[in-house]
């Protein structure tokens, strides 16, 4: 018995030896490597897809949520700004994660909400986002007192948010008709220049690019507020957003959400 013993506990202690040693050598190897570069035009690039995209339902960051309807309307709606993301992490499987989000409600006062999201390095502070109270008789289990409206429709996300922009200053009349109903196209800027007048944590530009259309040596011009960094990505992609109308008037694409 002892002899059995012996050989069945030489066995544990070289499979331990074995896998400590191997853990070791792929540490040392991982030392050896070199790290990945870091790549900005990558991030840069995904932002500006992400951009053009928008607006959409809440759905396509959110998980978990409710689907848009095509009866949901605005009653109650408001529009939040994101203070912080208290916690949450990205999701390496494609699934949705929680996250804990303090929000700036239009009258000043403070809200946590909890949800789950799609990934939350898309969830950033001074992002916008629909919300409306939580139905009456019904109780978040984690005291929140307002929800996210994911059930709002793109035409619906897209009104809420354009009003809003309009109320903060961020549009003029014109940009915003524009962009009730506008497309994005993607123009390659020549100058992107701050006009020094901020709003709202946003910052107004005047962006110059190429365009076929116009009087100034083939260059045209837009002004409009992005948020910095939003400015950074133009300045980066040396590409902008622009919506033009059927009329001819043109607005820079906002930053939606």
């Amino acid at each position: 018995m002892s002899t059995a013993w012996a050989v069945v506990l030489s066995a544990v202690l070289g499979l331990s030896a074995l896998l400590v040693w191997g853990l070791v050598f792929s540490d040392w190897r991982k030392s050896k490597s070199p790290q990945s570069p870091h790549d900005p035009a990558h991030y840069f690039h995904r932002r500006m897809d992400s951009w053009e995209r928008a607006p959409g339902t809440l759905s396509s960051w959110q998980q978990g949520g409710p689907s848009a309807t095509g009866d949901s309307t605005t009653d109650g709606v408001e529009v939040a700004r994101i203070l912080t993301l208290l916690d949450g992490t990205s999701s390496e499987d494609g699934g949705g994660v929680g996250a804990r989000m303090e929000l700036v409600l239009p009258d000043g006062s403070t809200t946590t909400v909890h949800t789950e999201v799609g990934n939350v390095r898309n969830v950033r502070p001074g992002m916008f986002v629909p919300v409306q109270p939580l139905p009456e008789g019904v109780s978040h289990v984690l005291g929140d007192m307002v929800e996210l409206a994911s059930d709002l429709s793109e035409p619906n996300v897209r009104s809420v948010l354009l009003e809003h922009r309009h109320r903060l200053g961020l549009l003029d009349d014109e940009s915003y008709d524009v962009l009730v109903n506008g497309h994005p196209e993607t123009v390659d800027l020549t100058a992107v220049r701050p006009t020094g007048r901020v709003r709202s944590e946003h910052v107004e530009v005047e962006v110059a690019y190429a365009s076929g259309g116009g009087s100034d040596n083939g260059t045209a011009t837009v002004r409009g507020f992005l948020r910095p960094e939003e400015i950074a990505t133009l300045r980066h992609t040396g590409q902008a957003l622009v919506a033009r109308s059927t009329e001819g008037r043109r607005a820079l694409w906002p930053a939606w959400y």
